[in-house]
């Protein structure tokens, strides 16, 4: 293994944690489906990516989902880079809660919500 010095258990460990995020991440983009009013409709979501926070977590969850992909077959095969697909898949997660978080704090009749502290919550909590 490439890295710190990884023993085969540590490896495994990871493996199956990218594993678990990937499965995860896939339950989670299938169950926003169902939400959605009209699901046929559903690739449309992606569309207003210039205006609308939803659209912009629709295309970043697939992509968080990739890079974990990435990031545990690289750690399963022994292949270098899994650091700089581990970073890479580190600040998609960051922009897929700075997504979620600008979702709700775009919904105005929720006061609560609707404040630039939204944000720094989401990504405290």
């Amino acid at each position: 293994m490439s890295g710190f010095g990884r023993g085969d258990g540590e490896a495994a460990f990871l493996v199956t944690g990218g594993v678990v995020a990937v499965v995860l991440t896939g339950l989670g983009l299938f169950a926003s489906f169902f939400h959605l009013g009209r699901p046929e409709r559903a690739w449309r979501a992606a569309a207003m990516w210039r205006t609308s926070w939803l659209s912009r977590e629709v295309i970043v969850l697939p992509a968080f989902g990739a890079f974990a992909l990435a990031w545990a077959v690289a750690h399963l095969l022994g292949l270098p880079g899994t650091i700089a697909l581990g970073a890479a898949g580190a600040l998609t997660a960051i922009a897929l809660f700075v997504c979620t978080a600008m979702i709700y704090a775009s919904v105005r009749f929720i006061q609560e919500w609707a404040s630039a502290y939204t944000i720094v919550n989401y990504l405290l909590l």
